[in-house]
């Protein structure tokens, strides 16, 4: 099978309103996605589909502590209405942010038309809540911890037993991540810890969602070498996580990678970089009986307007 995706997006954004005590931003978003799919199952396929969006974004600084955050968002289709979402958050201090939020996630074209895809797929649609508090000891460290609920309600995964894409009726992961960074050398050096626990369930099933790690840990390193040149290397761990062949219930085994980077200013426009993931070159499974192997290197600009 043969798959061409090309999924081209343009955004505008303006401030409504931009002062002491109250910042509106509304905006629209116009997105293509169009696909090429030559299978020898099925033959060839063409397909397409656009998107339209609408949204507000807004905070009202209701005292000297405490800021309000609030947004509102409307996707269509062809001109049809898709779905909606919303957030709502409060922050005190800087320190403690309360937020909930709903959002939803259409089936992409491949998910939808591939040989591999169902057609009858439904939006996936999510509602978050967390909790995060973050402190700043000083200059130098800084730290933070998130507790989060969330619940997908028609979340799109691959079976195996049926090789197709299809909805899971309602899921629920509850979890914690933290993350502490160090800056030296007047923030010249940086260094950040990553942890995360999660629990997730298929609610519908009463069974744990397959393919999820429930325990995640980072560690990366980056430091300025001169102005214009900064490098780093990061370590990855991800745990073993619950998979799933035909009726039988697998564990695929935890495992580490090792990657590099490194980033040059051309100028305030342009910028170049590079990096290496599975620096070592391991053999490891992210689903059960799909191996990773060697490793990747990238090379690339990014240009800024």
């Amino acid at each position: 099978e043969k798959f061409e995706g090309q999924l081209t997006s343009a955004r505008g954004e303006l401030y409504l309103l931009n002062n002491d005590f109250v910042n509106l931003l509304g905006g629209i978003q116009y997105t293509v996605e169009s696909m090429d799919n030559v299978s020898n199952k099925f033959g060839s396929l063409q397909a397409r589909d656009q998107y339209e969006g609408a949204f507000l974004k807004s905070d009202f600084k209701l005292s000297h502590d405490f800021l309000l955050e609030a947004g509102v968002r409307q996707e269509n289709t062809k001109g049809r209405p898709l779905a909606s979402s919303y957030h709502v958050g409060l922050i005190w201090n800087e320190m403690v942010k309360f937020e909930y939020a709903t959002g939803f996630k259409t089936p992409s074209l491949f998910q939808l038309y591939s040989s591999y895809g169902n057609r009858d797929l439904k939006p996936e649609t999510a509602k978050n809540l967390s909790l995060s508090l973050e402190h700043h000891f000083n200059d130098q460290l800084f730290s933070s911890l998130t507790f989060f609920d969330t619940q997908f309600e028609n979340l799109i995964d691959f079976s195996f037993a049926t090789m197709k894409y299809n909805n899971v009726a309602k899921t629920r992961t509850v979890g914690i991540e933290s993350q502490t960074t160090a800056n030296f050398l007047d923030g010249g050096t940086r260094v950040t810890l990553a942890l995360g626990y999660q629990e997730p369930r298929d609610i519908s099933q009463n069974q744990w969602l397959v393919r999820r790690p429930l325990r995640s840990a980072s560690l990366k390193f980056s430091a300025d070498l001169t102005s214009k040149l900064d490098s780093g290397a990061e370590v990855i761990h991800t745990g073993e996580k619950l998979d799933k062949s035909g009726s039988q219930f697998l564990t695929v085994e935890d495992y580490t990678l090792v990657n590099i980077f490194g980033n040059y200013k051309i100028s305030d426009l342009v910028s170049a970089f590079a990096r290496v993931e599975n620096l070592e070159g391991k053999t490891y499974q992210t689903t059960y009986g799909f191996y990773n192997q060697g490793s990747l290197y990238k090379v690339g600009a990014q240009f800024n307007f």
